[in-house]
């Protein structure tokens, strides 16, 4: 690789070459921060660039490396975080007006944790307003990199320009829906939704509480599972946070797929799935049977109902989670975002206790289907791609069965708080990336994490870029 493509490096190839000498964090960050003056205006990823704090970083990075002292596989590695994460001295404004001027004076707990790692952060990256579906109307969206026409997903659309369009090395989203692994899917990368609390929320800006979940997007799956080592774990901070031991998830990079079964569902995967897609799956299922998985055929529960009490949640913690902006700021939201806190307050306390309790029984189905299997494949979008032009202009709410309807690989497992990772699998003939997602039991992200290596070991759909240069 040429000097001008050390971009397309993974951050785990790039703290090798770290290691050996051949390159330093000063010298990798500032031809990233060039590549971001130069370029990243025809992709609009970024919300604001931190030159100076990023070279600050990056000069500890090479010293401390030269002494050979290296604190993780993220040291020196030039990230950028979606605009919800706390940043000390730096502003968050979470996609939205009224937090335009807001500089916390502390870390959210996963940037401390990156930070600590010796992590170099490049800024902040654009994101839809307040996590929800479209842009505040006074932001630019971000272009995907595969094709300026076609959607980059949401709400972490930066986040996924930004890490495709090789802007950074890795990047964290964030999900309550599918904005971990919807602009990865549709931006060609590994998107890994941990399972609810794997990772602390302290210093996010919410969406929904009870659905929100911190996770890594990267190029690799290697890359995810150093990205995961590092912010995973207990937080007193967040008494949501699981005290569960957080394994060396690398240490699962080597240990391959004999053995581990994996469940697919025919139907499922194939029922108004656009045919690359599934076939897509197909393909992948033969790749890893080869490698030693056992494939067994499985029936997943129906979701429709999980679906629309999802939905209620949702849109009620979207209104408690604006509580104290709405409507004391009303004149400062765009109108989706203004109409979702709006039909939130209209939902009434006993659709919120029955939405919990079809939580408590979808989550008990699952916990049933996982009992036999170690993880499921599946579809992540049921489309390889979506025409930014016929995208919704205005406000719309997730309370409509056309809503939800394409988010049945993704919503229900947020809902849940099940673990699940999206990789790319293939090309669509628009040249859009084809995604397919493994999904695992509670606190299986080590599974997922073996799957997804396995498959990127055995593939190359990973090492394609879009065409940025």
């Amino acid at each position: 690789m040429t000097t001008d493509q050390i971009h397309w490096l993974s951050a785990t190839e790039l703290a090798a070459a770290y290691a050996c000498g051949g390159l330093s964090p000063m010298d990798v960050t500032r031809t990233m921060l060039d590549r971001i003056a130069a370029v990243d205006g025809c992709h609009s990823g970024f919300e604001t660039v931190a030159a100076d704090q990023a070279m600050a970083a990056a000069k500890v990075a090479t010293e401390e490396i030269a002494q050979g002292n290296i604190r993780s596989p993220l040291h020196g590695v030039p990230i950028a975080v979606k605009d919800l994460y706390d940043t000390a001295q730096l502003r968050t404004a979470a996609g939205t007006r009224m937090l335009r001027d807001n500089v916390p004076d502390r870390d959210a707990t996963v940037m401390a944790r990156l930070n600590a790692a010796g992590a170099v952060l490049l800024g902040k990256l654009k994101m839809t307003e307040g996590a929800c579906s479209l842009h505040h109307p006074d932001v630019a969206p971000p272009l995907n990199p595969w094709g300026h026409e076609y959607w980059p997903g949401a709400s972490s659309s930066g986040s996924g320009v930004a890490t495709a369009g090789g802007y950074c090395f890795a990047s964290l989203g964030s999900e309550t829906v599918c904005s971990i692994r919807y602009p990865s899917a549709l931006c060609g990368l590994v998107g890994l939704k941990p399972t609810n609390g794997r990772v602390s929320r302290a210093g996010v800006f919410a969406l929904a509480g009870t659905l929100d979940h911190v996770g890594p997007m990267t190029r690799t799956v290697a890359d995810a599972a150093a990205m995961l080592a590092v912010i995973a774990g207990v937080d007193d901070r967040d008494p949501s946070a699981l005290s569960a031991p957080v394994p060396d998830y690398t240490a699962e990079l080597a240990r391959g797929v004999a053995g581990l079964r994996i469940g697919y569902d025919p139907a499922f995967n194939s029922h108004r799935v656009k045919p690359a897609i599934t076939a897509a799956v197909e393909a992948a299922i033969a790749v890893l049977a080869d490698q030693g998985a056992e494939i067994v055929e499985i029936k997943v529960p129906d979701c429709t109902a999980a679906l629309m009490a999802a939905a209620i949640t949702l849109h009620a913690g979207i209104a408690h989670a604006h509580r104290d902006y709405f409507p004391i700021h009303k004149d400062d939201y765009g109108p989706e975002l203004r109409q979702y806190v709006e039909v939130g307050q209209t939902i009434a306390g006993a659709d919120v206790a029955a939405a919990e309790e079809q939580r408590r029984l979808w989550s008990g189905q699952l916990r049933h289907l996982f009992a036999g299997i170690d993880l499921m494949i599946s579809p992540t979008t049921t489309f390889t791609e979506s025409v930014m032009a016929e995208r919704p202009a205005g406000p719309a709410n997730f309370l409509k069965e056309r809503v939800l309807a394409p988010l049945r690989f993704t919503f229900p497992y947020a809902f849940s708080g099940h673990p699940a990772m999206t990789l790319p699998a293939g090309f669509a003939d628009t040249g859009m990336p084809i995604a397919i997602q493994f999904t695992g039991p509670h606190l299986g992200e080590s599974d997922i994490i073996r799957a997804g290596h396995a498959f990127q070991s055995a593939t190359n759909w990973h090492l394609q870029h879009p065409a940025t240069d």
